[in-house]
C-alpha cells in the first residue's frame, strides 16, 4: 500500500475522504508539533489549531480509548470550516508527514475520523465511535456537509441510534419547586467521563436540603468519594449516555449502599445534597459553594421532565417540578364546559349551546377569520407536576371548523395544535403531550380566530378537555 502526500487517503477509506479535502501542501515546509505528549500535530494545516481544540481532541480520545491509553495519537489531516472541522487521527506511531510514494503502516484499523465543533463555550470533539458524535453533527449545516458524507464518515449503527434516552426526569422528589442556579458551565471532564460545558446546578426553593433521586435507570460506572462528598456517574440503561451527580454527602450515599457497579432504578434515592450553606467546601471531588446538586448531563441540548435545556435557554430562575414519585398509574383530570375551570369570553350574543357532547352539554360559536372575538379557556387543577397528554372532545354537531386552533399554555410557554373538528364525531382527539408545573395559571384555550372566513358559516365546538399524566 502506498501513500500520497497531504494524506488524501482515498486509497484507504472513503469514510475519511471528506475530512481530508484540503489544499495541496509543500512537504519541504512541513514541521511536526510535538509539544503535547498526548497529541502530535502532523498535518501542516492544523498548525494554528487553538489550544482548547487540542484539549477537546484529547478528551475525545480518552472517552473512546480510556484515560490510561498508552502513547500519543497523531492528527494527520484537517478540513476546517468557520465553526466546525473534520480531522483524521491515527493511533499508529507517526511523528512526521509521509513523503510521496512512501510505504505506510496506516490502514483501516488505526485511522479514525473526528468531528470538531466550536460551541458557545469553546471547542468540543468526538470520534466516529463515540455516540456523542451525532449530537455534535447536528450542529453542522447540511449545506456544508451533506447526508451522504455524514453517513460515510459517521455511520449510525442500531446501537448508536438507540443510545438517545428520552425519558429523563428531574433529580428530586415531586412537590417542591427547584431552580437552576447556574447555567452551562464546567469544562472539567473527569478524564473524559463527562462532556465539557454540559453541567447545570439545581437547588430546592423554600427548603435547605433534599434527597437526590436517579433521573434515569442505569449502572454506576464512575465514583469519586473523598469521605466528604461524592460524584456518582451513572450510565443510562441501554445507552452510552451518562448522568453525573456531584455534591452528594458521602455518608448519605453510603447509607444507600450505592457504589461502583450498583444497578439503579428510576427514582432510586442516591443520597442527599452536601450541606454547604454559608460555607465553601473544597475537597478532591469538587468545590461546593452553597447547598446544591451539580449535574453532568449527556449533552447541552437535553429534555428532562418535558423541559428542554438548550444553549439559548437554561430556564434560569424558573420554577421546575419533578414527576418523580408521582406513581406509575396515570391520573386523569377532565374540565368540562360546565366545570368550574371552564370560562367563556366575548359577547354573549355570539355564544350558543346544545344538549349534546360530553356531559350532554356543549357551547359553540362561528369562525371569525383572523379576528378573535369569542374564546374560552379550560383551566385544570392538576395533582402534581409532570407530562400530560391533552385530549379535546369534539361533539357530534355544531363543530365544523376545519382549523380549530387550540393554545396550550403550560409552564410559562405556549404551544398550538390545529384540529379539523369536522372530521370527528363524539370523539376524544389527542393534541399533544406537554409538561405542566401544576402551579396554577395553566390552561387550554380555543377561540374563533381560526383563519376561516366568517362567510363560511363554520362552527367551533367547545366541550370537554382531558389531561392525562
Amino acid at each position: 500500500m502506498h501513500r500520497s502526500a497531504c494524506f488524501t487517503l482515498s486509497a484507504l477509506s472513503s469514510l475519511l475522504l471528506a475530512s481530508l479535502l484540503v489544499a495541496g501542501c509543500d512537504t519541504s515546509e512541513l514541521a511536526v508539533d510535538q509539544s503535547d505528549e498526548k497529541l502530535r500535530i502532523v498535518a501542516p494545516e492544523a498548525r494554528d489549531l487553538p489550544e482548547d481544540a487540542r484539549v477537546a481532541i484529547e478528551d475525545a480520545i480518552a472517552r473512546v480509548q480510556g484515560v490510561d491509553a498508552v502513547g500519543a495519537w497523531s492528527l494527520v489531516g484537517l478540513r476546517r470550516q468557520e465553526t466546525w472541522a473534520l480531522a483524521t487521527l491515527t493511533s499508529a506511531e507517526l511523528d512526521q508527514p509521509l513523503a510521496d510514494g512512501e510505504e505506510t503502516h496506516l490502514g483501516f484499523d488505526n485511522l479514525h475520523a473526528l468531528l470538531l465543533i466550536q460551541t458557545e463555550r469553546g471547542w468540543d470533539a468526538a470520534l466516529e465511535d463515540d455516540a456523542r458524535v451525532h449530537q455534535l453533527l447536528a450542529r453542522v449545516p447540511e449545506s456544508e456537509l451533506g447526508p451522504e458524507a455524514r453517513s460515510a464518515m459517521f455511520p449510525r449503527p442500531d446501537e448508536v441510534r438507540a443510545s438517545v434516552y428520552a425519558g429523563y426526569k428531574f433529580f428530586w422528589p415531586s412537590g417542591n419547586a427547584w431552580r437552576v442556579t447556574q447555567g452551562w458551565h464546567d469544562n472539567y471532564t473527569w478524564g473524559g467521563q463527562f462532556p465539557a460545558g454540559t453541567s447545570l446546578d439545581f437547588d430546592i426553593t423554600g427548603a435547605t436540603n433534599s434527597d437526590i433521586l436517579a433521573g434515569a435507570p442505569g449502572t454506576v460506572s464512575y465514583v469519586c468519594n473523598d469521605g466528604t462528598q461524592v460524584l456518582l456517574g451513572i450510565t443510562t440503561s441501554g445507552t452510552s449516555e451518562k448522568l453525573g451527580y456531584l455534591h452528594l454527602s458521602s455518608s448519605s450515599v453510603a447509607a444507600q449502599g450505592i457504589g461502583q457497579g450498583s444497578t439503579i432504578s428510576m427514582g432510586t434515592k442516591l443520597g442527599r445534597m452536601l450541606a454547604s450553606d454559608g460555607t465553601t467546601i473544597s475537597t478532591s471531588c469538587g468545590t461546593s459553594i452553597g447547598t446544591h446538586v451539580h449535574m453532568y448531563l449527556p449533552s447541552q441540548s437535553i429534555t428532562i421532565d418535558g423541559v428542554t435545556f438548550s444553549s439559548s435557554n437554561t430556564h434560569l430562575g424558573e420554577n421546575l417540578f419533578s414527576s418523580q414519585g408521582s406513581g406509575s398509574t396515570p391520573s386523569e383530570v377532565i374540565v368540562d364546559d360546565t366545570s368550574a375551570g371552564f370560562t367563556k369570553f366575548g359577547p354573549s350574543e355570539f355564544w350558543w349551546q346544545a344538549a349534546i357532547g360530553h356531559g350532554s352539554h356543549m357551547w359553540y360559536t362561528f369562525v371569525n377569520g383572523s379576528t378573535q372575538s369569542n374564546y374560552a379557556r379550560w383551566q385544570p387543577s392538576l395533582p402534581g407536576a409532570g407530562n400530560y397528554t391533552i385530549y379535546v372532545f369534539v361533539p357530534s354537531n355544531h363543530a365544523t371548523s376545519q382549523q380549530a386552533r387550540y393554545r396550550i399554555f403550560h409552564n410559562g410557554a405556549s404551544h398550538y395544535a390545529t384540529v379539523n373538528q369536522n372530521a370527528y364525531y363524539d370523539a376524544w382527539v389527542n393534541i399533544g403531550v406537554h409538561y405542566f408545573s401544576a402551579a396554577g395559571g395553566e390552561y387550554v384555550e380555543l377561540g374563533d380566530a381560526t383563519g376561516e372566513a366568517a362567510s363560511t358559516s363554520r362552527k367551533i365546538g367547545f366541550d370537554a378537555v382531558k389531561f392525562v399524566r
